[in-house]
């Protein structure tokens, strides 16, 4: 039994029109993926040089908007090229990646820039983030930049008795300044605790 030239015919624009849905979909389904998240970790993990660069530095600019991105950054760390292992460092440090910065070697690897801003963002926050405690007080005590270090010491002063151990080794910082910052940190928290006492015994 032969089909109709006009059920041919119709099944043919049907078919047609299923691969032009088909193709829209594909094309839609690209340009949601370009750009992503997903597709510039893809391009950390699978890229050539230069899309590895561009990738971290886009999720850097992106900040906290692409934190879903940090475990791909932490391996980024240990990247061949060391253009994409700063700015993997400096992007965690801007999504406040804390988990992944104090459970990695980021210290050698970030900006002295993006250090200090991190170190600044920490220090306007009260409370400061508990969980970036430890990742301030290894820019204090192993820090490259002197600077950087200074930040971190003055990052320190919300954390209260906590940071007491790190301002003291601080305090024997190589850096004049490093150990005045430390000393003057040091002299704040302990200034504050006889008050502490003093409102818990009334």
């Amino acid at each position: 039994m032969s089909v109709a030239p006009q059920a041919r015919h119709g099944l043919g624009d049907w078919v047609i029109g299923l691969e032009a849905l088909l193709f829209l979909f594909l094309v839609g389904l690209f340009l949601f993926w370009k750009g992503s998240t997903s597709e510039l970790v893809w391009q950390l993990k699978h890229g050539i040089v230069e899309n590895r660069i561009h990738a971290a530095d886009e999720l850097a600019k992106r900040g906290r908007k692409a934190i879903a991105a940090a475990p791909a950054l932490k391996e980024a760390l240990g990247d061949s090229n060391p253009n994409v292992q700063t700015l993997a460092a400096n992007a965690l440090l801007r999504m406040g990646a804390w988990h992944e910065l104090n459970s990695s070697d980021w210290i050698t690897k970030a900006s002295p820039n993006a250090i200090e801003q991190a170190e600044a963002e920490i220090a306007n926050t009260d409370p400061p983030p508990a969980e970036a405690l430890l990742v301030v007080e290894k820019a204090a005590i192993s820090g490259r930049d002197p600077n950087s270090r200074e930040f971190a010491v003055f990052s320190l002063r919300g954390y209260g008795a906590d940071a007491l151990p790190t301002l003291e080794a601080a305090s024997h910082d190589t850096d004049l300044n490093v150990r005045n910052a430390a000393q003057t940190v040091l002299q704040e928290i302990h200034s504050k605790e006889p008050h502490a006492a003093t409102m818990e015994s009334q």
